[in-house]
């Protein structure tokens, strides 16, 4: 890293650390920040952690920010802890019958792999990979790889945005069109693309979106979102269910009030995040702009 950027982070400067994308990295004023409001939250906990006083507006005034970077309805996005969360929530929670089919790729996550078979098998549906080529000559090879999986089963399709494995940036708009085409829903893993490309959620259609912000984003351990188109919120939970299964919260939809109080928590790393964005903007003269186009390069 340039010495001139690494005196913002506390990273050991006898390692060249290239594995940002496994965790990431949070600069020092980002830190800074986060301690303040953990110092904050320990000198009145219930002031601070609870929904009704300060908590609910202050995670919607980062809700904002995120929905803003990602081009997202502010009231379609939840906190979670990490996209694999994200990811647990909409499989588990998805309607899968006996016989229905779940589509992912050989360039997927893992993790969330795993969580997918979990979720389709319970329910006595069968886990499809589409085997996509690597390396690539057009992006119109991911498409075909996906669609010749699909079938009059299938129900589901979860797909990186930024492939883990291999870094490929895949063709999300088109694979949603091919799915949408045949009933099929989208889940997009979108781990590794908030602070690596412009992320624009209403132009890519998907149903689901999940996402880090302490990858790319810089922002500290652990919090993510997860984007849920409307028409599907009310059948998703998140993976701890706790007080607003049954106490709805006045003028807040239960999906949100649901998200957003999964039992006691530290909200600071995401309540943080608006100070890495901040940073991360300034970082550079031409703003966030050159910050996505340097991680790109």
């Amino acid at each position: 890293m340039d010495d001139s950027f690494a005196r913002h982070w506390q990273l050991n400067p006898e390692i060249a650390f290239l594995n940002h994308g496994s965790f990431g990295a949070t600069p020092t004023v980002v830190l800074r920040r986060l301690r303040e409001l953990q110092d904050q939250m320990e000198y009145d906990p219930i002031q601070f952690l609870a929904p009704e006083r300060d908590l609910e507006p202050k995670l919607d005034a980062v809700r904002q920010r995120v929905a803003d970077l990602v081009h997202a309805p502010v009231s379609d996005i939840a906190f979670v802890r990490n996209a694999t969360d994200g990811v647990n929530a909409v499989v588990r929670s998805f309607p899968f019958e006996p016989d229905d089919e779940l589509v992912v790729t050989n360039h997927g996550y893992n993790a969330c792999s795993n969580a997918a078979r979990y979720a389709i098998e319970r329910c006595g549906g069968a886990l499809v990979m589409a085997e996509v080529p690597f390396p690539l000559a057009d992006p119109q090879e991911i498409v075909d790889a996906v669609t010749r999986r699909f079938s009059a089963c299938t129900r589901l399709l979860l797909v990186d945005h930024i492939t883990s494995p291999t870094g490929i940036l895949f063709p999300i708009k088109e694979l949603v069109q091919a799915a949408h085409d045949r009933g099929i829903r989208v889940l997009v893993d979108g781990a590794h693309a908030p602070g690596s490309i412009d992320v624009r959620i209403r132009e890519l259609g998907c149903d689901y979106y999940t996402a880090n912000h302490h990858k790319w984003l810089c922002g500290p351990k652990v919090s993510g979102f997860l984007y849920v188109r409307p028409e599907h919120q009310h059948k998703v939970l998140p993976t701890v269910i706790s007080h607003a299964a049954n106490r709805p919260r006045p003028h807040r939809s239960q999906f949100l009030a649901s998200f957003d109080w999964t039992g006691t928590y530290d909200p600071c790393p995401l309540l943080a995040l608006p100070t890495a964005l901040d940073f991360l903007s300034q970082l550079r003269p031409g703003g966030w702009a050159e910050h996505l186009a340097s991680n790109r390069a």
